[in-house]
């Protein structure tokens, strides 16, 4: 299983849109092994390894968007041999 939890914070102005992006760390479980990983790090649990692309929140908000909460995440789980 994985789920996010709170991390960074990075805000930028494209446009005519408020965006803001939110780095997030992504923590992953299997069996009794757990690992808290941002972009780009790795974790081994067990005969897996997890690979983490992309683990972020988008968020939308101005006069011209809608408010619109996207959770951004790409990751690659890999067997292992022992």
């Amino acid at each position: 299983s994985a789920q996010f939890r709170d991390g960074g914070f990075d805000a930028h102005r494209p446009g005519g849109c408020g965006i803001r992006t939110t780095p997030k760390v992504l923590e992953v479980v299997h069996e009794e092994r757990r690992a808290r990983l941002t972009q780009g790090e790795s974790a081994r649990l067990g005969d897996y390894r997890v690979r983490v692309l992309v683990a972020r929140r988008v968020d939308y908000n101005d006069t011209s968007c809608t408010d619109v909460f996207e959770p951004t995440v790409s990751l690659v789980i890999e067997r292992v041999s022992s």
